[in-house]
């Protein structure tokens, strides 16, 4: 498991650099197409919030949009060593996580989730909300500085 675990982080993290490299070049206008309306609060979350912001979405599950941050963080220039260390820690705890439950409960998952299929349906549930919740709050709308009030 370890060495599995070690492998996924170093591609996802692999994989982010290479992505914050191509938008650091010359991204901007990929990140306005895929941010839309969002991009001037992800902007300010990836700036203000540097190696914090991009770990907390880093770990974020799904539905939150991740790689409009590693765009957002290579157009808006956040330091590498920075952007790097907060992608491979949170991408350590996030398989390093499922490789420990994958060992814990290993084949009794399976049996688990069928007798507790409700529980597990309204935790799944309580995840997605929460995630998209937590990223409706980072992403709140802020208005432009040129904007008028």
């Amino acid at each position: 498991m370890p060495l599995y675990a070690f492998l996924a982080a170093l591609g996802s993290v692999l994989g982010c650099v290479l992505l914050f490299f191509i938008a650091e070049k010359g991204g901007e206008a990929l990140f306005h197409r895929h941010a839309g309306d969002r991009a001037h609060a992800i902007r300010h979350w990836v700036v203000q919030n540097g190696f914090w912001g991009m770990l907390i979405a880093a770990l974020l599950p799904p539905p939150t949009p991740f790689k409009v941050f590693v765009v957002a963080a290579g157009v808006f220039e956040v330091r590498l060593v920075s952007f790097t260390s907060a992608i491979t820690l949170a991408r350590l705890v996030r398989y390093f996580g499922i490789g420990f439950l994958a060992i814990r409960y290993g084949h009794d998952a399976l049996p688990f989730l069928k007798q507790h299929k409700w529980s597990v349906a309204l935790v799944v549930l309580a995840v997605a909300v929460t995630s998209y919740a937590l990223s409706r709050l980072i992403l709140r709308h802020r208005p432009h500085p040129t904007a008028p009030n």
